[in-house]
């Protein structure tokens, strides 16, 4: 009798203190991500949060100093939070948090090494888009703060003209291809009134006029917005886009990351930031020429199947340049494209009970990218929904050549960027209320993007390819093009690789455009190894997924393994696979 009240205050007492050091983490997870946020207005638009929104992310050396203090502080509060105080799930976030924290506190060192802007991230289109897109206007006060905020672009383009300035100073400047990229960017937001005297509106104005005038409110607010456009945003971008030129002129034609002062050491630590791991660019380099070779004889069976006489080379061609893989160059064509889009990701949603208990409460949509940054897009993107509900995630794909999107490559593109691939892993862990905010917020690259390749070849699983080679060609080349990421990324950062010799790489062992192809190798280069995150991040989960399998055997439940995998959110590869191995052992006990 005795013992047994004993084991019961035993119990009750070990709940007393994990409540209490559980509460401490998640009252340090919370004061860390509130701090973030006041220092990121742009962050809370994008999460559909109201605060501060008159305002901009500031981009200066004082911001830097702010966001690296806040990440120091909080990782050292972390460091004080006792494991043996804390359950399974707490210490899971425990580390999850360090992790994150740390990599924080490292990438300071090197935060002059990233490009001030690329032809991806432009500040001047960033801080456009998210007026356009995240930008509430439900009432007086959002559109007022709408109003505010265009007369403070110039503080914008004020802080990006002396971050490139301070880079340049530091020897840190991009290639010389992405200039005119972000002048054409930036002239393409002044086309349409105000700026111009023709019939077509910006699409600035346009979208705030359509919200205001949906709201009943005010003209003279359209007025006011259209006056702040010519008096204080377009003398702004004009400003922007001559420093632009003129700067053009101190760029050199080196692509590698090699070429910046402690340059192979910055890429280490890159790879460490995008991988979670401490693969090297040999290693990573080399198993990307094995996976390449795999998934070549893959496609070797696919020619099989369809019967086609000839080489890969032939193949690639084919796939390549037959008129029969792509929509017309109309806007009938990309409206098609939308729709074929919407089929697919349904076909999708209507199997997704079979492998996931897990489902997001949120809705995907389908849009085009906008015009203004439309042509140097080189690739589809997602955008998650907000957090209170307003807004649903967003699949956006660039349409401007539609030889840049192949029938074949459209199915597999929209598993990875909405169902069940982005949308199902992002949805799904904004809306785990019983999972702290800081958590449910975290993103590491090789989980977020290794689990979009994975949802592709699960779509294969899944039964969305049965019946259809030639969409399965379309998948095993989406693996293919993450494979041989792997080796270009390595190869222009590491191995001194040219632009054109990494261009050559992907055109003889992939069938894609060379326009297409050139875009993504310029991707490269401006954002080092956040390519090589794909192929790592899936072969990690797929490894987890096999050793359970293998461990489990006939106990083996692909939902409930998809449940260990998203109901904690992102998480570094280590730390997945370790959660992975303790479910297994606890599912065979």
């Amino acid at each position: 009798m005795i013992r047994a009240i004993l084991v019961i205050l035993t119990v009750l007492f070990a709940g007393v203190v994990h409540a209490d050091e559980y509460a401490r983490l998640v009252q340090i997870l919370d004061r860390g991500l509130e701090t973030y946020l006041q220092l990121n207005p742009e962050r809370r638009a994008y999460l559909g949060m109201k605060q501060d929104n008159d305002k901009w992310t500031p981009r200066d050396e004082e911001q830097d100093k702010r966001m690296h203090d806040n990440a120091v502080s909080t990782l050292n509060e972390l460091k004080s939070v006792s494991r043996k105080g804390l359950a399974e799930q707490g210490r899971h976030q425990l580390d999850v948090a360090t992790f994150f924290y740390a990599q924080q506190v490292e990438s300071y060192r090197w935060r002059h090494h990233w490009y001030a802007l690329s032809q991806l991230e432009s500040p001047v289109d960033d801080v456009t888009a998210i007026l356009i897109n995240y930008h509430p206007v439900e009432n007086l006060a959002d559109a007022r703060a709408f109003i505010v905020r265009l007369t403070r672009v110039s503080e914008v383009v004020d802080d990006v003209i002396a971050g490139i300035k301070l880079r340049a100073a530091k020897g840190v400047r991009p290639p010389s291809f992405v200039y005119p990229k972000i002048i054409e960017n930036t002239q393409g937001l002044l086309l349409g009134k105000p700026f111009e005297d023709v019939n077509n509106e910006s699409l600035l104005l346009s979208s705030f006029r359509e919200r205001v005038t949906a709201l009943g409110l005010s003209d003279e607010l359209v007025t006011r917005a259209e006056q702040v456009l010519v008096s204080d945003y377009q003398p702004a971008l004009l400003r922007y886009i001559e420093f632009l030129k003129a700067s053009q002129k101190d760029t050199n034609e080196d692509d590698g990351v090699w070429k910046l002062p402690d340059g192979v050491a910055f890429y280490r630590a890159a790879l460490r930031r995008y991988t979670t791991t401490d693969l090297g660019a040999d290693e990573i380099h080399e198993r990307g020429l094995e996976e390449v070779a795999r998934i070549h004889d893959e496609i070797r069976q696919i020619m099989v199947k369809v019967e086609y006489k000839g080489s890969l080379q032939d193949f690639f061609h084919y796939m390549r340049e037959n008129p029969r893989w792509y929509y017309p160059e109309t806007d009938q064509a990309r409206r098609d494209y939308l729709a074929d889009t919407n089929v697919a990701i349904e076909r999708a949603r209507g199997l997704i009970d079979t492998y996931f208990n897990l489902k997001p409460k949120a809705d995907v949509v389908v849009k085009r990218v906008e015009a203004f940054r439309e042509k140097n897009t080189s690739a589809a993107f997602y955008m998650s929904p907000a957090l209170d509900g307003s807004r649903p995630g967003t699949y956006y794909v660039p349409l401007y050549r539609m030889k840049d999107n192949p029938r074949w490559d459209m199915v597999t593109t929209a598993l990875h960027e909405a169902i069940p691939g982005h949308h199902m892993q992002i949805a799904i862990a904004r809306e785990q209320k019983d999972v702290p905010l800081q958590i449910r917020l975290i993103s590491f690259g090789a989980y977020t993007e290794g689990w979009a390749l994975y949802a592709e070849f699960l779509a294969k699983e899944m039964g969305l390819y049965e019946g259809r080679p030639y969409m399965d060609f379309g998948r095993l080349v989406g693996e293919l093009f993450r494979a041989v990421r792997l080796v270009v990324d390595t190869g222009i950062h590491s191995r001194r690789w040219t632009r054109q010799q990494a261009i050559a790489y992907m055109a003889r062992n992939t069938p894609y455009s060379e326009g297409y192809i050139s875009g993504e190798i310029e991707r490269y280069i401006v954002w080092p190894t956040q390519a090589t995150s794909y192929k790592v991040g899936m072969l990690s989960i797929l490894e987890a997924r096999e050793r359970a399998r293998a461990q489990l055997g006939s106990d083996f439940d692909i939902r409930a393994f998809h449940d260990v995998i998203l109901g904690q959110g992102s998480m570094p590869l280590k730390i997945l696979q370790g959660r992975v191995e303790a479910w297994s052992m606890r599912i065979e006990d």
